[in-house]
């Protein structure tokens, strides 16, 4: 396989794929709302993965699994109350959830809990919000 991708230059392959995953993209948004809520929502979490990751390789501390986890739960909010599936007062857990995050860095002990959960925070604020905006 390593051999036949190498035939091929750099700009060839972007544009392979590129095109590979705008037609997985279009056809998940045209094929249902749940095949594009599970697409985005994996590309969601990987986001957050990512971005977390980059600030852990900057010596950063976030709490990468919490904030993924609110990050996860906001996108599945947002898009379960504008599917009409549960009641608009569920919007009110989104304040709660988001101050879990300095209540878990205040009672760990850790060093600096207010620029860990401050980075924790951005990457809800910078990766999840906007997923969860294209439901609205």
């Amino acid at each position: 396989m390593n051999s036949f991708l190498s035939r091929f230059t750099n700009f060839q392959l972007r544009i392979v794929f590129g095109l590979l995953g705008a037609t997985l993209v279009i056809s998940s948004i045209w094929f249902s709302e749940w095949s594009y809520f599970i697409l985005f929502g994996l590309i969601c979490y990987f986001s957050n993965i990512e971005f977390y990751n980059l600030l852990i390789n900057d010596k950063k501390k976030p709490n990468k699994r919490f904030g993924t986890l609110i990050g996860m739960l906001i996108y599945c909010l947002v898009f379960l109350i504008e599917k009409k599936l549960i009641s608009n007062n569920f919007y009110l857990l989104l304040f709660p959830m988001c101050s879990f995050i300095f209540i878990n860095e205040l009672y760990t002990l850790k060093k600096k809990p207010f620029n860990n959960s401050a980075f924790t925070l951005l990457g809800i604020v910078y990766v999840s919000i906007p997923f969860a905006f294209m439901h609205l």
